[in-house]
């Protein structure tokens, strides 16, 4: 409990299962119709969630439009219980 509690203070990595499961099924069901490679990552801070999405993908603008799009579509989701989120798409 006190290096999970670390761990969340510090901006770690969620070692959490359930809320990275959570995070990670929540945005695979917009991101995985459009890409194909990619990877993500989870952080916790009190409540507030970090999600960073590395997309390996080749992009063309209307990929990109759609992405920004779908960003936005998670983040609302996700608000539904975490009241801060923040999505980050790496290229």
């Amino acid at each position: 409990i006190l290096k999970q509690g670390f761990n969340e203070l510090t901006g770690g990595i969620v070692i959490d299962e359930n809320i990275r499961k959570e995070i990670i099924d929540i945005a695979d069901r917009d991101f995985s119709g459009l890409l194909n490679k990619k990877k993500y990552e989870v952080y916790k801070v009190g409540m507030h969630i970090k999600l960073d999405v590395m997309i390996s993908d080749k992009l063309n603008e209307e990929k990109i439009a759609k992405i920004i799009e779908l960003k936005e579509n998670v983040k609302k989701e996700i608000r539904k219980k975490y009241q801060s989120v923040e999505i980050n798409c790496i290229l």
